[in-house]
């Protein structure tokens, strides 16, 4: 349920280095609540990614924005978000 609300939107914006560290934190915060771990255990982050395999959200970002970006390209030609990509900035 996490994971859904956590990609919301996540192909429309960019791959920010702040934003994807941010969304590492909240997932490895989630990670030692599901473990039952607090940071007072002084438990490492890589012993409880390793505990529990679960696919980088980097990739599941990268995922989503290419399903999107699949679904621009099958629209048609003259649909509003493809004459949007052909435009030029002057």
């Amino acid at each position: 349920m996490v994971r859904p609300t956590m990609l919301y939107g996540a192909q429309f914006c960019p791959d920010k280095h702040s934003h994807i560290k941010k969304i590492k934190m909240v997932k490895v915060m989630i990670l030692r609540w599901m473990c039952g771990f607090t940071r007072r255990d002084r438990i490492n982050n890589g012993y409880i990614r390793d505990m529990v395999t679960v696919t980088l959200m980097e990739n599941k970002m990268r995922k989503s924005r290419l399903r999107w970006f699949g679904h621009v390209m099958r629209r048609c030609t003259y649909d509003l978000v493809r004459r949007c990509e052909r435009l030029s900035r002057d």
